[in-house]
């Protein structure tokens, strides 16, 4: 969890109680794989230049079986609708977390 995260849940109990219900209710739904709603979510990170949301869900794409290569994907995929920046902020995150040395995939 991220210092930040963290500091929203603490400074805003009632609105971080009431967002974590929340998140847990989407995370629930039935439509999605487990792999497939990481993958989305990584690429959503990304695409808001979220560095901590990606470091947060590469570990739990990787346990629902996505691969590096699935994984990378879903961050440069981001590109044609939100441009480069998250993918310069987020890459190297998900790079070092699926094995790679950031800096040289």
């Amino acid at each position: 969890m991220s210092d930040e995260f963290e500091l929203f849940l603490n400074s805003c109990p009632d609105v971080g109680k009431a967002y974590l219900e929340l998140f847990k209710s989407v995370m629930k739904s039935p439509a999605l794989d487990k792999k497939t709603r990481q993958l989305l979510l990584i690429g959503v990170m990304t695409a808001q230049n979220y560095p901590d949301g990606v470091r947060a869900h590469v570990p739990q794409a990787l346990r629902a079986g996505a691969t590096r290569e699935e994984i990378l994907d879903a961050v440069v995929s981001t590109i044609p609708v939100a441009g480069i920046n998250g993918v310069l902020g987020c890459l190297p995150v998900a790079v070092e977390l699926t094995g790679g040395k950031p800096g040289g995939a």
